[in-house]
């Protein structure tokens, strides 16, 4: 509050109630307000980050299992192992339920591919309980140089099971991406099956 008016002679205005103007005690002031703001803002985003830890760990160290990721484009024809099997199963069958009769056989076949400096591949192929679906042909990667009539670098990871008792299963497998020298497991491909 700035008064007008007489000043004392010897120039003291704290004679008239008034404190002298110290800059340098305002300019220590508005620099520890300025010093709070960025305190404040590590504060919120330090709060938002421990509030959504658990999902932000989740999407980078967890494989994503949504089942549209593997079904962007068609399934290429199955490779010739699969031929006889009851059921056969590839990409864009993630996400759904299959029934398969007793004594009836399944093959997984699981297409990859990759460029010059990058790839992907499925392994790690499992079934949530073998008394149900037994291993006929075990998880194994079969390599192509073509898939229906074009070049480049193909695989497809492929296994046969037989369902040997009534119950409900889950198949899951891992799909890897790969750039340069790195590679992260980035998806899970997941079915049920129910055998009857």
């Amino acid at each position: 509050m700035v008064r007008s008016g007489p000043t004392p002679a010897n120039g003291d205005v704290t004679q008239l109630g008034l404190r002298p103007f110290n800059r340098r005690a305002m300019h220590k002031r508005a620099v520890g307000g300025l010093l709070l703001i960025p305190a404040l803002v590590v504060a919120v985003v330090a709060a938002v980050v421990v509030t959504n830890l658990g999902r932000i760990v989740d999407r980078f160290e967890t494989p994503n299992d949504d089942p549209q990721v593997f079904c962007s484009l068609p399934d290429p024809s199955p490779v010739a192992e699969a031929t006889g099997t009851s059921l056969v199963l590839q990409g864009c069958a993630a996400g759904k339920t299959y029934t398969l009769p007793r004594g009836g056989t399944i093959a997984i076949d699981l297409a990859s591919g990759g460029g010059l400096d990058s790839g992907a591949e499925f392994h790690d192929l499992t079934v949530s309980d073998p008394s149900i679906l037994q291993t006929v042909s075990a998880p194994r990667t079969i390599d192509a140089s073509t898939r229906d009539g074009t070049p480049a670098r193909h695989s497809d990871y492929f296994a046969v099971y037989r369902g040997i008792r009534t119950g409900r299963v889950t198949i899951t497998a891992l799909y890897r991406t790969c750039f340069n020298t790195s590679c992260n497991d980035t998806f899970q491909w997941e079915v049920t099956v129910q055998v009857r």
